[in-house]
């Protein structure tokens, strides 16, 4: 007898110890990412298939997850450089944060008084942000925390602040 190769593979999934199984995805290789999850305790299924159809698996895996609970920790190097700030812009760098999980992207915030409401401006993924369409000779205050893949929000940097140049004078910075 000649055996005939396995086409795909389908994925099907139930929260542990519950009746209904819902088919998830197919792969043709190896793995398979579920992205899908909650915490929660589920129950895996791999059903093997071939042109001749496919197996009627009733063998399983189970597996939890948890909450995550855990900031990530605060952006280290928090810096906005004076040659990097012009009459309306303003470069921001900081270091990559840290996280058991995993970063996920970056908020910065802005206030244009030292102790105003920190507004959310912008997220980036990237450890540098450009401000743009800043007013001249304007006061902001900035900070940046970084956020994981479960959305926890990490202690924010120190503040910093900038001055930005008269209109006009991108080029020559202030000391």
């Amino acid at each position: 007898a000649q055996s005939i190769p396995v086409t795909e593979f389908k994925i099907y999934k139930r929260i542990s110890n519950t009746a209904s199984w819902s088919y998830i995805g197919n792969s043709t290789g190896g793995s398979y990412i579920d992205s899908n999850v909650s915490p929660d305790s589920y129950d895996y299924r791999v059903e093997a298939c071939n042109t001749n159809g496919c197996t009627v698996n009733i063998n399983f895996i189970s597996k939890s997850f948890s909450k995550d609970t855990t900031p990530p920790a605060k952006p280290e190097g928090f810096d906005i450089p004076v040659k990097e700030v012009t009459d309306t812009k303003a470069t921001l760098y900081w270091s990559a944060s840290t996280d058991d999980i995993g970063i996920k992207y970056y908020n910065i915030y802005r206030s244009i008084a030292s102790s105003g409401n920190m507004h959310l401006i912008a997220s980036t993924s990237a450890v540098t942000y450009i401000n743009s369409a800043l007013s001249p000779v304007t006061n902001y205050y900035y900070q940046v925390k970084a956020v994981d893949l479960a959305k926890n929000e990490s202690p924010a940097t120190n503040l910093r602040s900038i001055i930005t140049l008269p209109l006009g004078n991108s080029g020559t910075f202030i000391r």
